[in-house]
């Protein structure tokens, strides 16, 4: 264990950030040396291309300028159409309609011929100028696609995991979530399968502390929620009223509204963490934010002071239970109990085991802080397992895909690479933070595992989501989708060591309705308001997908896939449906429809075409003749 880590907060700002930072530099510049690209051609192709913009910028200028211009020359044409139509009208009554007359028709034919014979050519000529610029621009682009080829293919997955684990070695990351990690979560902690219908596993990165499991994982989740339509009509009446004269008859009107609630399903991503740790097993608690970062020492004190009021009746309560185990008891350090909160646990001893005086701290310090994201973690924990939520970590793509790297100008990639691997660490430390700030978990190893020699499947059901959900949700939905799509998976066979599996689609098509509302009126009567609702309809649609593993790196698929032999399999075994490489992975989507012969898929068929154990034989072939390869050739979702 690192001594340093014991104060995680104050170790990466005085360490870990500048440390990450030379380690991600260093990797990207020896990327580049082992491409070879001519760092001095693409940084004067984007010398040449940047001139090419800042011409662009001008004429773009130039061009709004003389368009604002024909936009005025087009209102005075039309001022002189009326005028002189005014000026014919009146011309007959005096001078001042002929004056009208005369100069609306030289105010229009003056505007007409502006337009046609100096507006209209001087705007022309700059949008060919624009045009040739673009198309200027668009070369230089791809002479630097071409100039970077051998450094955009050498991009691979698990450039952030690699980064990190340089960075904090005690923290390992997997290629992949494999069946046997989570096996070991399974068996030793007790994670089960992601099950719920309404949450689909977009993404799933497992690692270990010190031989601890943790795994990040992303979900695409469904809420069945409700929505208020609103509908409404106006009446009319009359009343008479008695007036000196007589009677007045009185006009009034009412906008009547009426609303109904009805179901309504919403959709959103959710990043979460959940970490095994075997010390304090039997221990239960929650926390959320506070909302406290960032305030001043005597607004801390003054709230503190408030909340000690609140934790001390809550003691006194908590002694009229009989369990000693649930009975809560103030700690003594009221700014901890105010700021992190955990009030619910139902385990003193453990608790107090887990939150030393060093962890309390160390939490407190974390709260406290504003930067980089202050107190935004959620912090569950069920027993051996341990839930993590930070708002920082919401929206941002862990996955790192080597595509996002890819790009025509060096000096732009160097940059972009640096600030997304920097932003890829620090989001998942300070989402490992929270646990980190417990010494006792960093105490505590994980026993020895004995992995099984043989599983029900080779690959895990979040990963089996999660390559579903790369090969698109269009691939899988009903057709009659009007919402966004829930995949789940099911596992049905294995297939030598590729897993045949179910994929449902679930979703909802929508109807029109109306519903009839009565309200009463300020006339005395009973009206009925139309109100226009959606109803969400529940439509599923079962496929199944073939996974493999290739047990292969991008630039190996990449020769892989321009290989003709593996091109044919893939068309037959497929029938032309979709299929991806992702991380290793080999997943294609297949429909029985298409399937010839036994109607099962057998994606392990390549292995008899002699590819997957190949892999070296056709990188060694072709690795020489990288421009051949399309820059965007990982890719390759059909």
């Amino acid at each position: 264990m690192d001594d340093a880590l014991l104060k995680p907060v104050d170790y990466f700002k005085t360490e870990l950030k500048d440390k990450h930072k030379e380690i991600t530099e260093k990797y990207f510049d020896d990327l580049v040396k082992k491409s070879g690209v001519d760092v001095e051609a693409n940084k004067s192709t984007m010398a040449e291309r940047k001139k090419k913009l800042l011409e662009l910028e001008k004429i773009n200028k130039v061009l709004s300028k003389f368009k604002a211009i024909r936009g005025l020359f087009i209102f005075l044409l039309i001022a002189g159409v009326v005028l002189a139509i005014i000026g014919g009208v009146t011309a007959k009554n005096g001078i001042v309609g002929i004056i009208l007359l005369i100069a609306g028709i030289i105010l229009a034919i003056g505007s007409l011929l502006s337009i046609l014979l100096w507006l209209n050519k001087i705007i022309k000529n700059n949008k060919e100028i624009v045009s040739k610029l673009e198309e200027a621009i668009k070369k230089l682009e791809d002479k630097g696609y071409e100039q970077l080829s051998a450094l955009n293919r050498l991009f691979d997955f698990g450039i952030p995991q690699t980064l990190l684990n340089k960075a904090v070695p005690i923290i390992e990351m997997d290629k992949n979530f494999s069946v046997e990690r989570f096996q070991f979560l399974h068996d030793r902690y007790g994670l089960e399968e992601n099950l719920d219908e309404n949450a689909s596993t977009i993404y799933a990165q497992s690692g270990t502390i010190l031989g601890n499991p943790f795994v990040l994982t992303n979900e695409h989740i469904m809420n069945m929620g409700t929505k208020t339509y609103t509908g409404e009509i106006t009446i009319h009446w009359t009343t008479t009223v008695a007036t000196k004269e007589g009677t007045r008859v009185v006009h009034h009107s009412q906008v009547l509204t009426a609303e109904v609630t009805k179901p309504c399903p919403y959709y959103h991503y959710e990043t979460y963490l959940i970490y095994g740790n075997e010390a304090a097993p039997d221990l239960n608690f929650s926390r959320t934010p506070s909302g406290l970062s960032g305030k001043t020492d005597k607004e801390y004190a003054k709230i503190v002071r408030k909340t000690e009021k609140a934790l001390e009746k809550k003691a006194e309560k908590a002694l009229t239970d009989n369990n000693p185990k649930t009975n809560y008891t103030k700690l003594g350090n009221d700014e901890f109990e105010t700021l992190f909160g955990g009030t619910d646990r139902d385990h003193e001893v453990q608790f107090r085991l887990l939150f030393t005086p060093l962890a309390q701290q160390n939490e407190v310090k974390l709260i406290k802080s504003t930067e980089p994201y202050g107190d935004d973690f959620h912090f569950i924990k069920r027993k051996k397992l341990n839930y993590i939520r930070t708002n920082h970590s919401q929206g941002f793509d862990y996955s790192g895909d080597p595509k996002r790297f890819i790009g025509f100008d060096l000096e732009f990639m160097k940059d972009y690479f640096i600030k997304f691997n920097m932003n890829y660490f620090q989001g998942l430390f300070f989402d490992l933070v929270p646990l980190l700030n417990i010494p006792l978990y960093q105490q505590t190893k994980a026993l020895t595992y004995i992995y099984d020699k043989e599983y029900v499947s080779n690959f895990t059901q979040y990963e089996h989501e999660s390559l579903a959900n790369k090969l698109g949700v269009n691939t899988f939905k009903h057709p009659q989708t009007n919402t966004e799509v829930i995949l789940k998976t099911k596992f049905d066979h294995k297939d030598a060591d590729c897993d045949n599996v179910k994929v449902t689609a679930h979703s909802f098509r929508t109807e029109k309705r109306v519903d009839y509302v009565s309200k009463m009126g300020g006339d005395g009567r009973m009206h009925t308001i139309p109100v226009e609702w959606i109803e969400y309809i529940p439509v599923s649609k079962e496929s199944s997908i073939e996974v493999a593993n290739l047990n292969a790196s991008r630039i190996d698929y990449q020769n892989i896939v321009t290989n003709a032999t593996f091109t044919g399999a893939m068309a037959e075994m497929l029938g032309g449906n979709a299929y991806t490489f992702d991380r290793g992975f080999l997943v294609g989507f297949i429909a029985g429809a298409v399937i010839k012969n036994s109607g099962l898929t057998k994606l392990n068929a390549f292995k008899n075409s002699n590819i997957k154990n190949n892999v070296g034989n056709l990188n060694s072939s072709s690795v020489n003749n990288s421009s051949s390869v399309n820059n965007n050739s990982g890719n390759t979702s059909k």
